[in-house]
């Protein structure tokens, strides 16, 4: 049987990418185990050598995972595992958006769901080409994932390694895990980023997933949980049911998880208040009516309002997420956002540049390609504007108020000293390049505020 070397390739900013468990990597590991492979994850994010990985392991197949934002990475990694005459697979988002791209680097794509492609692969039933299997309809089939391949020591402490990212609503010292209870979702932003955006939703059992979190609880300590579903209230019988069944289990979790504003309500709220949820985080995106409707949200802005005002009356915390840019959007529609956070008194801003992703109905509609390509993905990051996709204003103009509009009303945030200092002197030229950034962004605001008097 071949032997399976499956990567997360890693990045500096790791805040931004990895405090989240490799769910991508971990379920196709799971699943591959089930079937009797041999198989290894090396994750990158969470510290783990490659090389060393590789030349441990021996590997006869490596299948690489990516975002946009990592592919160019993910390309060192697939062209290194060629030389030494690995078979190399890769899949992820980027691999669905742009297959005949990443086949260049790789000897196979996987297209969309990748534990039945995989399987394939490395069974030896297809050693070439872009391969893609329908979906799996019934995700209760598909074992937990391989969490014991992990490094799960990095991802337990995520609270204190990134105290501003997805766990800052949980204690100090809370013991942090992710889960993922469905696939997909039933709504199509033009922004969405999701590999599963084109397959129906699919939900695993409320059995299923009491049977992970208590396993989650008794092998790792769990106290505070990410539910990382596009859309965790979508069905409320099933999402009521999970909330009953974790106060009956006691787990005393305190957790979060994404909802919509047009589907929270007060009994649903209340059950989740009482299941131990602490912050709910919901994409308002604009404070602009067209805005809204042009990115194909299906959301009003009184649906936002009123969301606030529950989740607040429910004693949970709430997150606003928002973005600067959007395709049509003027200097009236960012003015309305500003105006919707302030007054909403928000428990946590998230404030991004509206960036087309490959793939996305956003990019093909309405972004600017003649500068896209392999050289520009990593910059795409939703903090720097590389790929324009509003034809009204300036990206001057649009930088510069994605900057005042941060400094307004995102406030300012906290930081461990002595983890930023050891972050540049580690990465010098990580470093340069952020004060370079920084001082740029700093003069268009400047700018931007002379300009305004």
């Amino acid at each position: 049987m071949n032997k399976t070397l499956l990567v997360n390739p890693g990045c500096i900013d790791k805040e931004t990418y990895g405090a989240l468990e490799p769910f991508s990597v971990a379920y196709l590991a799971s699943f591959l185990l089930k079937h009797g492979c041999e198989v290894r994850i090396a994750d990158e994010m969470a510290g783990d050598d490659f090389k060393k990985e590789f030349d441990s392991f021996k590997p006869d197949i490596v299948g690489v995972t990516s975002t946009t934002q990592l592919i160019k990475r993910a390309y060192q990694i697939l062209d290194y595992s060629k030389k030494r005459n690995a078979l190399t697979v890769i899949g992820g988002p980027h691999a669905s958006a742009l297959p005949d791209e990443v086949a260049k680097h790789s000897d196979m794509v996987v297209v969309g769901e990748g534990e039945r492609a995989l399987l394939d692969i490395v069974q030896g039933n297809v050693r070439g080409g872009v391969v893609k299997r329908p979906h799996i309809a019934d995700i209760n089939q598909l074992p937990h994932p391989a969490r014991d391949l992990l490094r799960m020591n990095y991802y337990l402490n995520a609270r204190r390694l990134f105290p501003n990212h997805i766990f800052n609503f949980a204690p100090a010292d809370a013991i942090t895990s992710t889960v993922i209870t469905s696939r997909g979702c039933p709504y199509r932003c033009i922004f969405c980023y999701n590999s599963w955006r084109n397959m129906p939703v699919r939900i695993r059992s409320v059995d299923n997933v009491i049977e992970e979190l208590s396993a989650l609880k008794a092998k790792y300590g769990t106290t505070a949980l990410s539910f990382v579903d596009d859309e965790l209230f979508f069905n409320k019988k099933r999402a009521a049911d999970l909330f009953s069944r974790m106060i009956k289990e006691k787990f005393n979790f305190a957790w979060s998880g994404c909802a919509r504003a047009n589907l929270v309500d007060p009994e649903l709220l209340a059950l989740a208040k009482d299941s131990g949820c602490a912050k709910i985080s919901i994409g308002f995106e604009s404070g602009s009516q067209k805005i809204l409707d042009v990115i194909n949200k299906h959301t009003t802005v009184e649906q936002n309002r009123k969301a606030v005002g529950l989740c607040k009356k429910a004693g949970i915390k709430i997150g606003g997420y928002f973005m600067v840019g959007s395709p049509t959007e003027t200097l009236e529609d960012i003015e309305l956002t500003r105006n919707f956070i302030k007054e909403s008194a928000l428990d946590f801003v998230g404030l991004f540049l509206c960036t087309a992703l490959p793939g996305t109905e956003m990019y093909e509609k309405y972004a600017d390609k003649s500068s896209a390509g392999p050289n520009l993905w990593e910059k795409l990051n939703f903090y720097d504007y590389e790929i324009s996709v509003n034809s009204v204003l300036s990206r001057r103009t649009i930088e510069s108020q994605y900057e005042l509009l941060k400094n307004e009303v995102c406030g300012k945030t906290r930081f461990d000293l002595a983890d930023i200092l050891s972050r540049h002197i580690k990465h010098p030229i990580y470093t340069a390049k952020k004060i370079i950034s920084t001082l740029y962004k700093l003069l268009r605001l400047f700018e931007n505020i002379l300009g305004r008097r």
